[in-house]
């Protein structure tokens, strides 16, 4: 007899899933409807159900929660696997999930806001010494004495103050 029931809403179910699917095309093109029981009637008639029938409508009903169960579990498991502390663990509650997932992003928030600062300087370091090369090629190309020793140093006096001062930043 338990099998029998069984073996009943397994195929009302399959049944149902089947129209779901056939009629899928129809619920995205669903226009008009104001109110959430209007719209949850049209969809209902959409798949081909009665507004009528509670059993349907109850089959209708519990597909829908088990499906939408099934999206959270497959969505945490998937947050909990992204997540550096917890990938590691099989199982985690849904609110440790979430508090770690609160946790990395505030991390990975501070991280990004401190790098930019330090991108920030180190982009104007760059300016700088892009500026003081200019200084330098400027003033290296603007006298008419720049041979350059043995030892490879500038042998011009405002030549080697601006190196002193390019490598002094």
């Amino acid at each position: 007899m338990i099998n029998d029931l069984s073996d009943k809403r397994i195929g009302l179910n399959e049944k149902l899933r089947y129209k779901k699917k056939r009629k899928n095309k129809q619920l995205s093109l669903m226009t008009g409807a104001t109110s959430t029981s209007s719209k949850r009637n049209s969809r209902l008639n959409l798949l081909g159900y009665s507004n009528e029938n509670p059993a349907e409508k109850r089959a209708f009903h519990i597909l829908s929660e088990r499906q939408r169960r099934n999206d959270l579990k497959k969505l945490f498991e998937t947050l909990r696997t992204n997540i550096p502390n917890l990938c590691d663990k099989q199982k985690a509650s849904k609110l440790t999930i979430l508090k770690a997932a609160v946790d990395h992003l505030m991390e990975v928030s501070n991280k990004k806001e401190k790098l930019s600062v330090i991108f920030d300087k180190e982009k104007q370091k760059n300016a700088i010494l892009i500026q003081n090369l200019k200084n330098l090629q400027q003033s290296f190309n603007g006298t008419s004495n720049h041979s350059i020793s043995n030892n490879n140093c500038f042998s011009h006096t405002k030549t080697s103050s601006t190196v002193a001062t390019l490598f002094v930043h």
